[in-house]
């Protein structure tokens, strides 16, 4: 966009220079985009790390679901045996045997409480292994097409280029774009609902991408400004 045709538009000195600014960084963030995907290390280690999260991330929500059923079991549990509803104050609890002659107790709140815990948690440790696995797969691959400027310290922990401040790069960067992306897809599928079989496969990915991307390209922008992990 020329600011020719800008001026021409009637645009001021001003809406120009933040159209032009803005222009520059929608090309540069394309630009991104299109160097990454052709990144055979950098879509490698992406796919590697959405997957682990997705595992980790559904293994945790399969415990929670069962915690959380155990806690509704318990509860209707106590309504049978009481013969009518469970009277406020009442906590229907579960006693559970330890070796050692030990005993444990555990309430409906325990149960629900645990169910939060565990969910909450696989998504952190999802992020989490998902970037490391990332960061992985990355190097892996850089070793397997031996770049000429192949990095001395890409296995070792320290030293600039090393595992330590890949790990931590990725888990900055990569990990919560790994979070988005899930989430993405979540709210695709949700939207997509009773549409055509095109829309269900299509708006779950889109979203998926645009979270994936626009994530990581965002932190990596803050990253490089801020200086928080030099790589």
């Amino acid at each position: 966009m020329s600011s020719n045709l800008l001026s021409r538009a009637g645009w001021s000195g001003s809406a120009q220079e933040s159209a032009t600014l803005l222009q520059a960084s929608v090309d540069e963030a394309v630009s991104s985009v299109k160097n990454h995907l052709t990144d055979l290390s950098f879509v490698a280690g992406l796919c590697v790390g959405i997957t682990v999260n997705h595992f980790v991330r559904e293994a945790g929500v399969t415990r929670a679901k069962a915690l959380a059923a155990e806690a509704e079991e318990l509860r209707n549990l106590g309504a049978t045996t009481l013969g009518r509803a469970i009277p406020p104050g009442h906590v229907p609890a579960r006693v559970y045997h330890l070796p050692g002659g030990l005993k444990k107790v555990f309430d409906v709140q325990d149960f629900l409480h645990m169910s939060r815990l565990v969910r909450g948690w696989s998504y952190a440790l999802g992020m989490a292994s998902g970037s490391a696995a990332y960061e992985i797969t990355n190097r892996s691959f850089q070793t397997l097409a031996r770049n000429p400027e192949h990095n001395p310290n890409l296995w070792r922990w320290n030293g600039v280029g090393g595992l330590k401040r890949g790990l931590l790069y990725s888990l900055f960067t990569v990990g919560p774009a790994l979070g988005v992306q899930a989430e993405g897809a979540a709210l695709g599928f949700k939207l997509s609902a009773g549409s055509t079989p095109a829309l269900k496969v299509l708006t779950p990915a889109i979203f998926a991408a645009f979270g994936l991307f626009g994530t990581y390209r965002a932190l990596d922008s803050v990253n490089q400004r801020l200086e928080l992990i030099p790589r």
